[in-house]
């Protein structure tokens, strides 16, 4: 299937001018908190560049919102706090086609001492036979951030929590090859599934929101 939409070249132009756990709803979270989304993009573009995939284009994204890590009660030197980790998936018509870059965002600090690595972007391939979320099309614009979508999402009815943690999923139902084209709403359309992460399932409830437009499918 061959891709269509913009290179990483194109993309930089676009981007310069765009400018864990179940629901526990006791506080109100601000989804503001959950943003970054776009930002990071922009970084993961010059990377995959750098490392000499210009050609690459993003495919989608997926992202794990307000992961809580609790403070060691045996060691002192520790801080609770939590993180946002943003994977971006990319397609290339060269080897290797799929290629996923991610970056650990701290929220407020986040917790200490680290345990992972924060504001690096680390790279992994995936094999072309693989079963996964690398899809062979492109995204050419992306206007909405996943700040905006879990606003969207709560409005409709996602519960919000200080200690809930949430995953979005970025997809383009790009042709009759995607499995959500399936769904008429949702053909052609650039798309933020929002929901609250770890929930099984046969029980989760998927929110989804235009990833161009901020409306509500």
């Amino acid at each position: 299937m061959a891709a269509s939409g913009r290179s990483i070249a194109a993309a930089f132009a676009l981007l310069l001018n765009a400018s864990a756990a179940f629901a526990q709803t006791s506080g109100t979270w601000d989804t503001k908190l959950g943003g970054g989304a776009t930002g990071l993009l922009y970084g993961a573009l010059k990377f995959m560049a750098k490392d000499g995939k210009s050609n690459a284009c993003l495919s989608g994204m997926k992202a794990h919102i307000n992961i809580f890590t609790p403070a060691d009660p045996k060691d002192p030197r520790t801080r609770a706090g939590a993180v946002s980790k943003f994977h971006f998936y990319f397609w290339s018509p060269n080897k290797p086609p799929r290629t996923v870059v991610s970056i650990n965002l701290p929220i407020a600090g986040g917790p200490e001492p680290q345990q992972t690595r924060y504001n690096e972007y680390d790279p992994y391939y995936t094999p072309p036979a693989s079963i996964y979320d690398v899809r062979p099309t492109c995204i050419s614009e992306l206007n909405v951030d996943t700040d905006k979508a879990l606003a969207v999402a709560a409005k409709n009815g996602l519960p919000l929590g200080t200690m809930s943690a949430y995953e979005l999923k970025l997809f383009y139902a790009a042709g009759p090859d995607e499995p959500d084209w399936k769904d008429r709403a949702l053909r052609k359309k650039i798309f933020w599934a929002v929901s609250i992460s770890e929930e099984k399932a046969a029980m989760e409830r998927q929110y989804l929101a235009d990833a161009l437009t901020g409306g509500f499918i």
